[in-house]
Formats: C-alpha cells, structure tokens, sequence
C-alpha cells in the first residue's frame, strides 16, 4: 500500500504492515515538501520506534 500524491502543496505518510514487518510510504508533491525534510521526518520516526521506550 503506498501513500496517494495530491496537488500541491501536499504531504501523505503512509502506514502499513505486512508479515509483522511496518512499511511506511510518503505522497508529496514536490516542490511544496523537499526530500531533506522528508528524510528527517522518517529518521526521527525511525529513531522513535527504535529507541526501545515501552509504548
């Protein structure tokens, strides 16, 4: 499953699993989203779900 692109100005991040693994997938339209701000986003979500707190 992967997140739809709209018109701009657009930001979609989509969520999924699959065999207990999590995709995510990001929609944007570009230039109103720039790929440094994208990466930062799914490395800060990286970092969050990685961090081993409880949830």
């Amino acid at each position: 499953m992967t997140a739809p692109i709209m018109l701009s100005p657009f930001f979609n991040l989509g969520a999924s699993t699959y065999r207990n693994t999590l995709a995510l997938s990001v929609g944007d339209h570009t230039p109103a989203v720039t790929w440094e701000n994208v990466n930062r986003l799914l490395d800060d979500m990286v970092r969050e779900l990685t961090d081993g707190s409880p949830g």
